[in-house]
């Protein structure tokens, strides 16, 4: 496959240049980062917030992207703030990014057990529950959810086939993680 869209991912792939991701049906906000990996099927994009600090890592579909901008004066600006901070730490977690239609699964087997980072899941295009994932099946996944202050929510169940996005260890995954851990210690 050979198009613009795969010569765009790949040049920020190997570059870090930075993207603007417009999600169809989100017309107000717009994900800026660079493409970590992609295929016919995902993108798992490195997330930044406004303030040029890594804001956790994306995984969406790669037909639910609208459209990408690039070479504006915002990803500019942006671009430099980014070399800018010091402090550009993150998850060191390898994701295997599935290429089929069931990927959904696939990364929640992934995720399944970890402890070391919140992960959210976007559930029709829409709300994010955040926590640990737990107890996983081609059909359902549980998630212990954290509220915005770090308080055990219990967990919840899921269908997988409701998924239509992850995100990982971002800036707000971080702070209820570290009030949960402080609060649980």
């Amino acid at each position: 496959m050979d198009n613009i869209l795969i010569r765009l991912l790949e040049r920020s792939k190997l570059t870090k240049e930075i993207l603007e991701f417009w999600q169809y049906g989100n017309t107000d906000n717009f994900w800026a980062g660079y493409v970590i990996d992609y295929n016919e099927t995902l993108v798992l994009i490195q997330h930044y917030s406004k303030y040029g600090q890594k804001d956790g890592i994306l995984i969406w579909p790669i037909d639910k992207i609208q459209n990408i901008d690039y070479g504006n004066d915002y990803i500019s600006c942006l671009q430099y703030i980014i070399e800018q901070v010091n402090d550009q730490s993150g998850i060191s977690f390898h994701l295997n990014l599935p290429n089929h239609d069931e990927w959904q699964f696939d990364l929640l087997v992934q995720l399944e057990g970890n402890q070391d980072f919140f992960t959210s899941t976007e559930l029709n295009g829409g709300s994010l529950y955040t926590g640990f994932i737990h107890d996983v099946t081609e059909e359902d996944f549980v998630i212990s959810c954290v509220s915005y202050i770090g308080n055990d929510e219990g967990k919840s169940l899921y269908k997988v086939n409701e998924i239509t996005g992850f995100h990982l260890d971002d800036l707000d995954n971080q702070k209820r993680f570290n009030l949960y851990r402080w609060k649980n210690r």
